[in-house]
């Protein structure tokens, strides 16, 4: 587990979060750390998205407390100096805690200040490899410990500032394509690695929302904090560009290249035309262009082995 050595009992946390960037491993590590404190130090530049941040952590941990940090809560981020007084004023803040940062997100001049206070500090300051799904602390690179956090699919919309729509249910009539979201929901459900279910949770035909606007994505899978989506689409229809258009735009909204993206289609890829001409050249290339992974008819066979493999090993690493 990582934020304590073997054998030590556990004790109550600081994180020390670092934000000039993409929130969403921090989000990551307070799920794993479940710290009591946050002591949150932004860059200049990211000040607008400070208040989204609160509250996304707010919703993850609503126990936590927030260190008062003043006028060292906003740095600026190429001033490495800055960033150190911040961190030593926040551990001040809250001596009886043990403390750990986060670098991940932060630019450089930020994470080399964090580095340089964990260290004085002798503590550690975690960088999460979402790729891999591990934490890793930049004090000791070779104690990296794998993210086990089980969040569940609101949890994992949290991430991302989004909320489930509970006005949404499924149909309970097949609407012609109805019967595959049940298919490969069934078989992401029959999926098990090292003794455990594959995910954490899965759920088909599910709505979700930003305030009032809202998306839905045929199928959604969490493993560890990290997500595969799916858009299921039979008949002929199923070549349509649009539809890699959709699919890019809700992964997007639900962790950008964090999000591993298949495009599942009942209709099997036709041979070239007499003339030489692949009918699906155009919409694989789109869709390698959306790092998005097709899987044909031909292929549903094996379907939980293609889940299993993207989840794990994704074709476009999640980076």
């Amino acid at each position: 587990m990582i934020g304590a050595g073997a054998g030590d009992a556990p004790r109550p946390k600081l994180l020390v979060l670092l934000l000039g960037g993409r929130p969403s491993g921090m989000f990551f590590l307070a799920a794993q750390l479940q710290p009591q404190q946050i002591a949150l130090i932004a860059s200049r530049d990211s000040q607008k998205d400070v208040p989204e941040v609160e509250g996304t952590l707010r919703r993850l941990l609503p126990r936590v407390r927030f260190v008062d940090l003043g006028e060292h809560r906003l740095v600026q981020p190429y001033r490495s100096v800055e960033t150190r007084r911040a961190i030593e004023h926040a551990l001040a803040a809250a001596p009886d805690l043990a403390p750990c940062i986060s670098a991940t997100g932060a630019p450089l001049p930020m994470s080399i200040a964090g580095y340089e206070a964990a260290k004085k500090s002798a503590c550690p300051i975690y960088y999460i490899n979402t790729n891999n799904s591990e934490a890793i602390d930049l004090t000791d690179p070779e104690a990296t410990a794998p993210l086990a956090i089980k969040v569940s699919v609101a949890t994992y919309l949290a991430f991302y500032d989004l909320l489930p729509d509970s006005r949404h249910r499924p149909p309970a009539h097949d609407d012609g394509g109805q019967w595959l979201e049940q298919y490969v929901w069934q078989a992401a459900q029959s999926l098990r690695y090292e003794g455990q279910p594959l995910f954490d949770e899965c759920r088909q035909g599910f709505r979700f929302k930003r305030v009032e606007a809202g998306r839905e994505i045929d199928f959604i899978g969490v493993r560890h904090g990290m997500a595969l989506i799916a858009s299921c689409k039979t008949g002929k229809d199923a070549r349509n560009k649009v539809h890699l258009d959709e699919l890019e735009t809700i992964a997007e909204r639900l962790g950008g290249r964090y999000c591993v993206r298949l495009y599942i289609t009942d209709q099997t890829q036709p041979s070239l035309t007499p003339d030489g001409i692949d009918p699906w050249a155009q919409f694989l290339t789109q869709a390698r262009a959306a790092r998005i992974v097709v899987v044909t008819g031909g292929d549903l066979a094996r379907l939980g082995e293609i889940l299993q493999r993207e989840m794990l090993t994704p074709t476009y690493p999640r980076r």
